[in-house]
């Protein structure tokens, strides 16, 4: 009897295809089952009610089956039956089918649509914003930005040019200076303005280095070109700029009363006082020819905080009363008379300004700079 069991068993699990299923095991016992109760059913007379009837005991009957052969000795270990696999789809080039793994489906291998069915059986959570999903991918990107950003600043610097260097590099009196390299040509080749004939304006907010590039421009203009090209009047009211250049053999002079006067200002008055000297100096150049007005040194006016002067003299004006009130006005209008009058005119006489904008309502136009 037991050779008899054996050999049923040998012939449900071929060797030539390894160990035999569960399923195919139930599905060979179901079909074997159904026939006969199929017929035992309608020969009692039971119609489609026995049909029924015999399917069920068939499935029965074969799970009893399967189960039983399973605990049989000498029969090779069988799995279990998962019946989710008759209803499981499979992709078959491109035709989704039901039933397609009812043959060879190994229940102990995870399915791809296991873990959409989990993923629909989840509790739907707050809507997510794609913006800050799109920013939760990728700190890494924005970290790396910024990272990127500093290492620029930090190992890209461009070396600048020394004031020694650029002297060494102008050719002398030629009434043009360098006054650094170029931020947007390629290379970044120094950047030369061109002193003859135009007023300089430096242009900028407070504490941004304007006094210091107006200092740079000061020391390169002295340092290549002689005082017979090129003369310097310092009209500075705080003494700050103006000091560095108080022993230069290019400072101006102008004879008052048969008295020479340096053209060196250090307070407000000074520089109302030598701004009248200045425009002096520009009237007698009309008197002369072209001929000789080429022959004479470019007379370059430092001007410093011609505004806060401005505003100086005109609080003046609203805190005094009589006479003085009188005077502040009058020097008032004597100190935007004198800077308009070089502004307007000076060109033609080599008279020059190296200032800030002359008025805050004025609009940003430059000569060289």
């Amino acid at each position: 009897m037991m050779k008899e069991h054996d050999d049923a068993a040998q012939k449900l699990v071929p060797e030539s295809h390894g160990k035999m299923t569960s399923s195919e095991i139930m599905i060979v016992v179901a079909f074997a089952l159904a026939v006969p109760l199929i017929l035992i059913t309608q020969l009692l007379g039971l119609g489609l009610p026995g049909l029924v009837i015999g399917g069920i005991l068939a499935a029965v009957l074969a799970g009893g089956g399967t189960s039983a052969l399973r605990h049989m000795p000498g029969l090779p270990e069988i799995p279990s039956f998962d019946w989710s696999v008759l209803f499981a789809p499979v992709t078959i080039e491109g035709d989704t089918l039901l039933l397609g793994r009812v043959v060879d489906a190994d229940p102990a291998q995870p399915r791809q649509d296991d873990n959409l069915d989990t993923q629909d059986e989840q509790e739907p959570g707050p809507a997510r914003d794609p913006v800050q999903d799109t920013a939760d991918k990728a700190p890494t990107d924005v970290d790396a930005l910024f990272q990127t950003a500093q290492n620029t600043a930090e190992d890209a610097t461009m070396p600048r040019l020394g004031l020694n260097d650029i002297v060494r590099h102008t050719e002398r009196n030629r009434y043009r200076v360098c006054i650094g390299r170029s931020l947007t040509k390629r290379g970044n080749p120094p950047v030369w303005i061109n002193l003859y004939g135009q007023h300089l304006k430096l242009i900028g907010a407070s504490q941004y280095g304007k006094s210091s590039l107006a200092a740079a421009i000061l020391y390169l203009i002295t340092r290549t070109h002689t005082p017979s090209h090129v003369l310097i009047a310092l009209l500075d009211m705080e003494h700050k700029t103006s000091k560095l250049f108080a022993d230069i053999p290019h400072l101006a002079e102008v004879m008052v009363n048969d008295q020479p006067v340096v053209l060196h200002a250090k307070n407000r008055d000074q520089v109302l006082t030598y701004l009248r000297y200045v425009v002096a100096v520009m009237d007698e150049r009309y008197t002369l020819s072209e001929e000789e007005v080429e022959q004479e040194p470019i007379l370059l006016v430092y001007l410093e905080e011609f505004l806060a002067l401005k505003d100086y003299f005109k609080r003046l004006i609203d805190a005094l009363s009589g006479e003085a009130k009188e005077q502040a006005k009058k020097n008032y209008a004597q100190l935007v008379y004198y800077v308009s009058e070089i502004a307007r005119r000076g060109l033609k006489v080599k008279v020059q300004l190296l200032s800030w904008p002359l008025d805050s309502h004025e609009p940003i136009c430059y000569g060289a700079m």
